[in-house]
């Protein structure tokens, strides 16, 4: 069977969620949690880290909203006296994610799900920095398209931050859902007077 990795990088968190033998399951790409806090350090040699917080590093950190928000704005972020090109930062994270469900997975997947966040970077900041995380076969989805097929396909009542990766899963499998409000449908409509 063919195993497809989603992968979201959200606000506060990342998340990742993988399709195999016909069963969908988070994975867990934090230290001993299902998220990933988003955050990048950069440290006082100039090398750059990702996850929870790097108190000990002397360097700088950026994280969450404020770190998606310069990658939509600019294409950059600014760290410190450094500014880093979008693509850079988000294959960072990207790749860390990725090596994380490797290694819970235990192999490579056969596909890779990127899930672009609303308001975040643009879907070519999202292409290279994929390439850069030397990921193949990537298929991009954007957020609402997986909100939209998670809501239509998918289990009720899981948290929000959970979404992107797991509709992004339901959208392989079950194709777009109506992303917008439903029509109304009338007496008319049903062939009623």
């Amino acid at each position: 069977m063919t195993t497809v990795l989603a992968i979201h990088i959200g606000p506060e968190l990342a998340h990742a969620a993988v399709d195999r033998d016909g069963r969908i399951d988070l994975v867990a790409v934090g230290d001993d949690a299902v998220g990933m806090p988003v955050v990048i350090h950069l440290t006082e040699d100039g090398s750059v880290g990702v996850g929870g917080a790097d108190p000990d590093s002397g360097g700088d950190d950026l994280a969450g909203e404020d770190l998606l928000a310069q990658l939509a704005e600019t294409g950059t972020v600014r760290l410190g006296v450094r500014t880093l090109p979008g693509e850079l930062v988000l294959a960072h994270l990207l790749a860390h994610v990725h090596a994380q469900c490797v290694r819970v997975l235990d192999g490579l997947p056969d596909r890779v799900v990127l899930v672009r966040t609303a308001g975040g970077p643009e879907e070519a900041v999202y292409a290279e920095a994929a390439r850069r995380a030397l990921m193949n076969e990537v298929t991009l989805v954007d957020e609402t398209r997986a909100w939209a097929a998670l809501a239509a396909h998918g289990p009720q009542g899981l948290h929000p931050e959970l979404a992107g990766a797991l509709g992004a899963l339901f959208r392989q499998r079950h194709g777009d859902a109506p992303t917008g409000p439903l029509p109304i449908v009338t007496r008319e409509d049903l062939g009623e007077s």
